[in-house]
């Protein structure tokens, strides 16, 4: 099994020229594609040693009793110093909470699940290789459709603040979502293969339906969606995602012209900066992620002809300032004038480089100048999974 041309159901993630490209790269063993081969099939390998993970395999029960409710705690919150109880806990930006990573919660078990998924499924159908494909579905099967192990279609108990409003679960919990993104680029791929037959596709499409329905009337989806930093952008990334996987590109468009549109005038100051991110304490961390999630819209609104990467806001905004904005940092030489209080490898901006170039150099040569200069062993753009 493996690809000699584009497949038939594209993935969202994943521009369709650059799939092209990597599938043609793969199979004739090109040099310019040798490195990322190698990251697929690193990624591929260290899949198979992980999970299947399951949301029942936590060792506390959510608020509904019923253990395939997803639960987690929001990792920045911490008991209050100055309570007996320590209630409530407060907000300590950017400092991971210990507790928050123990098997009482799902947030562990859903980053390795996402991870292997994404490196089994989608990796496993890039390369070819059917020991790969055979993980990443059973993967995909025990988290979303059997049903001893499966997810309920819904984050309610997700980043959970004790001793507040949200004691029980947070809006902030929504964005543990976004990684299904990627996990489905793999399963758009397996879409009419032995590995994802009609009936268990159906039933995958059905779940997310049913859980893009739960974002857009739950209490703590709904104000989600009304935040107007990286949290929306990454709503905004999901639905549309969500509607396209099944099929409702009516639904999509809707959201990209009537609020994902409307956000860049929101996120995005004439210079490019972020103020709602540069506020964080992991302020560059934060620019990037928000600048991924739009940069991911864009792929996906490539395929409804909206052209989200020459937008200019009413007031100057645009993706292409937020990404000059962060160019010079892409050097590590080059402080950053706001908080990072962890270190960034400044590898990662290989990836937004390439994309960047991708989107605005015919006209603008900086990116990949910069890529070259600064990381000039950067494989070309597939995923930022890879």
């Amino acid at each position: 099994m493996s690809f000699t041309a584009a497949p038939a159901h594209l993935p969202f993630a994943i521009p369709a020229d650059c799939l092209e490209a990597a599938i043609a790269g793969f199979a004739d063993g090109s040099a310019e594609y040798a490195s990322l081969h190698r990251k697929v099939a690193s990624h591929a390998d260290e899949a198979l040693t992980m999970g299947p993970e399951t949301v029942t395999a936590k060792t506390s029960v959510p608020p509904s009793g019923d253990v395939h409710d997803f639960s987690s705690m929001d990792p920045y919150m911490w008991p209050n110093p100055d309570t007996p109880d320590g209630l409530p806990w407060i907000h300590r930006d950017g400092e991971v909470n210990p507790t928050s990573t123990t098997d009482d919660y799902d947030d562990g078990r859903l980053d390795d699940f996402c991870h292997a998924a994404i490196g089994a499924g989608l990796g496993g159908m890039l390369l070819g290789e059917e020991q790969y494909v055979d993980w990443g579905a059973k993967l995909i099967r025990v988290w979303f459709l059997d049903r001893e192990t499966r997810m309920r279609p819904n984050m309610n108990f997700s980043q959970a603040r004790p001793g507040t409003k949200w004691n029980d679960g947070s809006p902030t919990g929504v964005l543990e979502c976004r990684d299904f993104i990627y996990v489905l680029d793999g399963a758009a791929l397996m879409e009419d293969t032995p590995w994802m037959p009609t009936p268990e596709m159906d039933r995958l499409k059905q779940w997310f339906a049913e859980f893009l329905h739960w974002m857009r009337t739950s209490t703590v989806g709904r104000v989600h969606t009304l935040f107007q930093n990286n949290h929306g952008t990454w709503d905004d990334a999901s639905q549309v995602c969500f509607a396209l996987f099944h099929e409702n590109d009516p639904d999509a468009r809707q959201t990209l012209t009537e609020r994902t549109l409307g956000r860049i005038d929101i996120q995005f100051r004439a210079d490019g900066g972020q103020p709602r991110e540069l506020r964080r304490t992991k302020a560059l961390g934060y620019s990037l992620h928000n600048i991924e999630g739009w940069f991911e819209l864009a792929i996906m609104a490539e395929r409804l002809g909206i052209d989200l990467w020459n937008h200019v806001a009413p007031n100057g905004g645009s993706l292409k300032a937020g990404m000059d904005f962060l160019l010079p940092y892409a050097d590590e030489s080059v402080p950053w004038p706001y908080q990072q209080i962890e270190p960034l490898d400044r590898s990662s901006f290989a990836p937004y480089l390439r994309l960047a170039d991708r989107a605005w150099g015919r006209k603008d040569g900086r990116y990949l100048e910069t890529l070259q200069r600064l990381f000039p062993d950067a494989p070309p753009f597939l995923s930022f999974k890879f």
